[in-house]
């Protein structure tokens, strides 16, 4: 920690260590485990595979170019918190979307926009916290 910076606040740290361990099964459950598994065996068991890995690579792929323009942007209008509970709520939202999702491949699509903009938000919502921390 640079020493010309202030100190996190005891809240600030407390408030980070929550967000991290409440946010923590996201990517397991969604990306890895649960969500993962069921889109690629029963949702779309003949391609699954591939679909989830370009649709994880894509999400990958615009945070790289995303998340330094955001994060530039929320840093000089002096909107970082912000940044981090928008994203939170995005990410949090479409997540939840994913309950909707049938077991059919009519959702192939739509289970991938929704876990594309899960992975990206809930991601980007990282980038923002440890400014909001401070």
């Amino acid at each position: 920690m640079n020493p010309a910076q202030p100190k996190p606040r005891q809240a600030a740290r407390i408030s980070w260590i929550l967000y991290d361990w409440a946010s923590s099964p996201l990517p397991t459950l969604h990306a890895t485990f649960v969500f993962a598994v069921y889109f690629t065996t029963v949702i779309a068991p003949e391609n699954g595979s591939f679909y989830w890995a370009q649709m994880t690579a894509l999400s990958a792929f615009l945070l790289a170019f995303a998340a330094p323009i955001m994060g530039r942007y929320a840093d000089s209008k002096g909107l970082v918190k912000q940044g981090f509970i928008v994203s939170s709520v995005i990410a949090a939202a479409v997540t939840a979307a994913l309950w909707f999702i049938q077991p059919s491949s009519d959702f192939i699509q739509l289970a991938l926009i929704l876990s594309g903009l899960s992975i990206f938000f809930s991601e980007a919502a990282f980038y923002f916290i440890m400014d909001c921390c401070r």
